[in-house]
């Protein structure tokens, strides 16, 4: 279930937390400035670069993914639809509507990708708007995640993981763990999920095989992956954590948390989201002092990246939000 801002979980809702957590292009940044770098728009304040508000007045908004520089998003409660915007632009367009619940979002350079949770189904749509496509019908299809073929989705009262083909088919169902399973991820052949009923990361071949258990006796909701590790943001902790992607003993890369929901990670750094305590996240990819990028949140859920910028919606708040990388 998704939590609400005080940390307690609300009605279910949904990934982004997509792929890797990687994406492509930044945005057009401002000059230079006393901040060593641009803010993307947003005032440089104590040599920290501010938040910038991309859009408001939104209902429950949930999942965000990002092709450069447009910036989409779910909103599932009234709305019960996928909007998207561009840094800088006053306009807010409708990508598809009537859907049941949509929740998490993964982008490709043509499509977009998102999980409906009680129209039980994953659908895709052109970037600029078209067609919806049913990829294919699911129990409760939660986080999202992408690879260049394949559609991957957790079911999150069903436990599994399963993928589709992109251009639809019948979906397989790669592994299952008993109770919940929330974030997931895909790096090369490898696919990453968070069994928080089973208190493990998990991992499956993408092509199917048997599942491997990363790291157990943990609370993991959202996760994200690169060559060497997989980081999750861990609800029992408080605290962004990592594991070796072959297994290994869990690290804590920084604590404090009040509910730490989803995480996207670069070359460097790690992002996320902490839904309690209201604020959006980075540290380091070993470790140390983690930097506050934005606070005061009503419930930060979703989150996404380019190569400059971290973006996230304001669930309770209503809105669409970025800030400058540091």
């Amino acid at each position: 279930e998704q939590p609400d801002a005080t940390g307690v979980p609300d009605a279910p809702v949904d990934s982004e937390a997509a792929d890797t957590g990687v994406l492509d292009a930044p945005p057009e940044a401002d000059a230079v400035g006393p901040c060593g770098h641009g803010c993307g728009g947003g005032a440089c304040v104590g040599g920290k670069c501010q938040p910038v508000t991309l859009a408001t007045a939104q209902d429950f908004p949930t999942g965000i993914a990002v092709s450069t520089p447009t910036v989409y998003w779910t909103d599932n409660n009234t709305n019960e639809a996928v909007l998207f915007t561009n840094p800088g632009s006053a306009t807010v367009s409708t990508l598809a509507s009537g859907q049941g619940d949509p929740n998490y979002l993964a982008v490709d350079a043509t499509t977009v990708y998102w999980s409906d949770w009680t129209g039980s189904a994953v659908m895709a749509a052109p970037l600029g708007g078209g067609a919806l496509v049913t990829l294919a019908s699911a129990y409760e299809p939660f986080f999202i995640a992408i690879d260049a073929d394949s559609v991957y989705w957790t079911s999150e009262q069903g436990g599994y993981v399963s993928k589709v083909a992109k251009s639809g088919g019948t979906p397989t169902t790669l592994a299952a763990a008993p109770g919940d399973a929330y974030g997931v991820a895909v790096y090369g052949t490898t696919v990453y999920w968070a069994a928080l009923g089973s208190n493990a990361v998990m991992s499956v071949p993408a092509a199917g095989g048997a599942a491997t258990t990363v790291a157990s006796g943990v609370c993991p909701q959202g996760i994200a992956v690169d060559a060497t590790a997989v980081y999750w943001a861990d609800s029992c902790a408080g605290a962004l954590m990592s594991a070796p992607v072959g297994g290994g003993s869990p690290a804590t890369l920084a604590g404090g948390s009040t509910n730490p929901w989803a995480v996207v990670v670069d070359a460097n750094h790690a992002y996320w989201t902490d839904t309690g305590g209201g604020n959006v996240m980075s540290v380091a990819l070993g470790g140390g002092v983690a930097v506050t990028l934005a606070s005061g949140q009503d419930g930060p859920l979703g989150i996404a990246q380019d190569a400059t910028m971290v973006y996230w919606v304001d669930n309770h708040g209503g809105e669409i939000m970025m800030v400058a990388k540091p």
